[in-house]
């Protein structure tokens, strides 16, 4: 039974890695020896942290079942009066409000946004091309993706410090409130500033008339069809979610190319490579690492009992690695049949902003090709990796590069 269920620190890790450790920065910086090891040895981890034990699902079949599972493995893992949040949400709010912003993120309303996205990328990498190279994640990848889903949501685009500052502090005080995750000091305090500021934008498109969303939910707000708190908390939800992890899959691609050179050519002369490109860097190191949930009964996952009320990780980046499910598990191949990867999650609350990502990553995968002929991560620089926030995430906040430009 799960009560007699050993901790992680009270296995027989290896010793180049050690026990996995929940609130670890240096784990989340690259946690893939860690899933290989959990797959064959721990499937259903259980873990110790400040706030108590918390299980790790690390298996493609197992985790796969729990998206597939809300009544037993439900997302609402805190007050959801906190902070209302699509990801933390079940029936009937999570439905509801996700048909309230869903048009706007289908594939056919995004289209009109790509020659924007295409003509951002182009100017943002002739910059740091014609520097020779520079941070990509802060000089290419972010500004791109904040400006897009500014756009998306009709949110004027003002200094990227200051909503990169918002956006860091409302993802560390979600972590700390609703993942186990350690948080940091000002954190509330800082995203009810963020939130007192996206109310006046909203506030403001609609007094304008505007047909933007973030008038339409602040019209939903006035006739009563949303709270005060989810039209608000929607936009800035959807504000983070939207850069966030879409930043680091284009960052991740960007060390993908530095690996495998031979690629930037390939995809220059072949449209058709930048979409499977896409899926197998969500695939192979996709973003999102882990996924929340709480068991609403007992749950019987590879022969362990995880009680009811329990706080538990899915971890998609280990499912997609699951060697029986995905041959060469651990090689990056565009050639490869991506059709069950989990990148983006699954089941009902897969993510609204797939769509937008894949655009945003396949825009800037073709304007790069087109660009430049070669990448080389800078060693005289290190690279930072994300840490904190909601302990979800996985991949370089700041990392230089050098570029060779394509010539002309």
């Amino acid at each position: 039974m799960s009560s007699s269920h050993p901790y992680s620190h009270e296995l027989d890790w290896p010793e180049d890695i050690g026990p996995f450790d929940a609130v670890s920065f240096a784990i989340q910086a690259d946690p893939f020896p860690y899933y290989a090891w959990m797959r064959d040895n721990a499937p259903a981890l259980r873990t110790s942290t400040p706030s108590g034990d918390v299980w790790f699902l690390s298996r493609y079949e197992d985790i796969r079942q729990a998206f597939r599972s809300p009544k037993v493995f439900g997302s609402q893992v805190m007050d959801p009066y906190l902070l209302r949040f699509l990801t933390i949400l079940d029936s009937p709010d999570h439905p509801r409000l996700r048909r309230a912003v869903a048009p706007h993120f289908i594939p056919k309303s995004l289209e009109a946004l790509r020659p924007g996205v295409a003509a951002q990328a182009r100017q943002l990498l002739g910059d740091l091309a014609a520097a020779g190279g520079g941070d990509i994640v802060n000089g290419f990848a972010l500004p791109l993706t904040m400006k897009t889903i500014a756009s998306v949501l009709g949110l004027r685009f003002s200094e990227i410090d200051q909503l990169k500052e918002w956006s860091d502090a409302m993802s560390s005080y979600f972590g700390r409130v609703g993942r186990n995750a350690p948080g940091a000091a000002g954190d509330k305090e800082t995203t009810a500033e963020f939130f007192q500021f996206l109310e006046g934008e909203m506030k403001e498109a609609h007094t304008r008339g505007e047909e933007s969303l973030i008038a339409k939910l602040y019209g939903q707000y006035l006739s009563g069809d949303l709270t005060h708190d989810e039209a608000v908390h929607m936009v800035g939800f959807m504000f983070v979610a939207g850069h966030e992890t879409t930043t680091i899959i284009i960052a991740n691609l960007m060390t993908t190319l530095s690996e495998h050179p031979d690629l930037i050519a390939r995809l220059r002369g072949d449209d058709t490579l930048l979409a499977p490109c896409v899926e197998e860097q969500v695939r192979y190191r996709g973003t999102l690492q882990r996924v929340s949930r709480m068991t609403y009964e007992d749950a019987e996952v590879a022969g362990v009992t995880i009680p009811k009320g329990s706080f538990v990780k899915l971890l998609p980046g280990s499912a997609n690695r699951d060697r029986t499910v995905f041959d060469n598990a651990d090689v990056f191949d565009i050639g490869r049949d991506n059709a069950a990867h989990i990148g983006f999650g699954h089941g009902i609350h897969m993510c609204l902003g797939a769509p937008l990502a894949r655009l945003e990553a396949t825009a800037a995968l073709k304007e790069f090709s087109a660009l430049i002929d070669g990448i080389a991560i800078d060693r005289s620089k290190p690279i930072i990796y994300v840490e904190g926030g909601n302990m979800a995430n996985s991949g370089p906040s700041s990392m230089h590069v050098k570029l060779e430009p394509r010539a002309a």
